[in-house]
């Protein structure tokens, strides 16, 4: 599937950019008479950039009506947080992990909400990996500790500290914040993903400082001076 966008868009050149294209591993169909309708059952398995983020497509099609009458749609457990509400929102489902759309259901929005959520987290995913890799000194413990393993297998290379870019990326998947700290004093960085009403998946990124009351009152008397 080269792309998911929707098609009713003025313009869509400038927003191809932000679609990734979705890989189908895995296809299959059947068709189940009932009553006066033939409903053809789809099941679609796939995954989008590299692999990082895979799902799972199981929808049922009137083939006379050319209407999709049921979907679901399930993913990478790392990707529920920021997808459920988008989904569960515009796509009310019993679960929070199964998103069902009903009758006048659009499957576009859905695969452009996988396609631009897949890249886009890539990216985030990737800006964090390097971030830590250069400022490991400045995370917290429980974080440095994790990407300074050292691969049983041996494959790092001699005299690396940290986990190679592309391992270190799967750990920070689905992250919506990285944290730096020098003692008292820290920044966090937040970053999260949202959606349109088309399905497109936008930033927005926040900052934040952690900062003792007590530097906080020196900071205020000095300015009042």
């Amino acid at each position: 599937m080269p792309t998911a966008a929707p098609k009713k868009l003025k313009n869509p050149l400038p927003l191809l950019r932000f679609i990734h294209p979705l890989t189908f591993y895995s296809t299959d169909s059947y068709l189940l008479p009932l009553d006066d309708e033939v409903i053809r059952h789809y099941q679609l398995n796939g995954y989008a950039m590299e692999r990082e983020l895979y799902f799972t497509l199981v929808m049922s099609v009137n083939e006379k009506q050319e209407r999709i009458k049921h979907l679901q749609i399930k993913t990478s457990p790392w990707a529920h947080a920021e997808l459920s509400p988008f989904l569960h929102k515009y796509f009310p489902s019993n679960s929070l992990l199964t998103y069902r759309i009903q009758l006048s259901c659009n499957a576009q929005v859905a695969l452009t909400a996988l396609s631009t959520y897949a890249k886009l987290s890539s990216q985030r995913s990737l800006i964090f990996s390097r971030l830590a890799r250069d400022l490991t000194h400045l995370l917290p413990e429980s974080v440095s500790s994790v990407i300074s393993l050292v691969s049983r297998k041996g494959k790092e290379k001699e005299g690396a500290k940290t986990l190679p870019l592309h391992r270190m990326k799967r750990f920070w998947l689905g992250a919506r914040s990285i944290t730096f700290q020098r003692r008292a004093l820290g920044i966090v960085i937040s970053w999260d993903i949202k959606f349109d009403e088309a399905g497109f998946a936008q930033s927005h990124i926040s900052l934040s400082t952690k900062i003792p009351q007590t530097c906080k009152t020196l900071f205020a008397a000095q300015s009042n001076v």
